[in-house]
């Protein structure tokens, strides 16, 4: 497609499709273990990257450099980190770090961040904290019962640790908490041409977000079909099952 040196036999298993956006990616499967991604100029290179990240990230750890004191200034953190390809595509986040208390005007060091998968093509991590403000150790009263996570940073992959410095502006809410990538089983991905892709898992249909092809939520997920789907088609074709 487009010109590409692939050339499909009539035993090839592989399926490729193009997602329409101004990064004109490929993703395709069959062609390695599991399904991959490239940009449109560089597939014929057979460089290519895999789909999605890792599942179940490990927690990172928090250790408060200071020394608590019972005051105004004392609250409860929990971190998290989530991983950014170098298509700019954010992974699920990370299993959070046990909760600890510190001090606003103090910092904490953030480590045990991952620095190494072969398989996969990681750019960036970026690193969320969700914080709860406590009067003298308690839980303020009109605190909502959920922290929510918020951006502090974003590091380059293979840096290890961070320090979060006091008084750092929070940035927007961690939003992939659904993302779970797609199954290395999966076949015939297809771009549904409302940026969705999708692919079949056994008897069953996946679906991404919109121009999210990494991010197959378990609410997007239909069958079981009776036996196995033949083909999935996009949105301009006629389905056969």
């Amino acid at each position: 497609m487009d010109k590409c040196c692939y050339l499909a036999g009539d035993h090839c298993k592989a399926s490729f499709s193009r997602i329409d956006t101004d990064c004109c990616y490929i993703v395709a499967s069959g062609v390695k273990d599991y399904p991959v991604i490239q940009r449109k100029d560089n597939a014929c290179n057979d460089n290519w990257n895999r789909l999605g990240f890792p599942v179940e990230l490990n927690a990172p750890n928090a250790q408060f450099l200071g020394t608590l004191s019972q005051d105004f200034n004392q609250e409860l953190r929990q971190y998290i980190y989530t991983l950014v390809d170098e298509f700019g595509l954010e992974s699920a986040p990370s299993l959070p770090s046990d909760p600890i208390y510190v001090h606003n005007d103090q910092s904490v060091v953030i480590s045990g961040l991952p620095t190494s998968y072969p398989t996969y093509s990681i750019a960036k991590v970026r690193l969320y904290c969700a914080v709860t403000q406590l009067d003298y150790g308690e839980q303020v009263k009109d605190q909502n019962a959920e922290a929510h996570f918020l951006l502090v940073d974003e590091v380059s992959f293979g840096t290890g640790s961070y320090v979060h410095q006091a008084h750092r502006v929070y940035g927007e809410e961690c939003l992939t908490e659904e993302y779970e990538p797609p199954h290395e089983c999966m076949t015939d991905l297809q771009y549904c041409g409302n940026g969705q892709i999708g692919g079949l898992v056994g008897t069953e249909l996946w679906l991404s977000e919109p121009l999210k092809p990494h991010a197959f939520p378990e609410a997007y997920r239909y069958g079981h079909f009776r036996g196995k789907p033949i083909r999935f088609c996009a949105a301009s074709e006629q389905a056969t099952f």
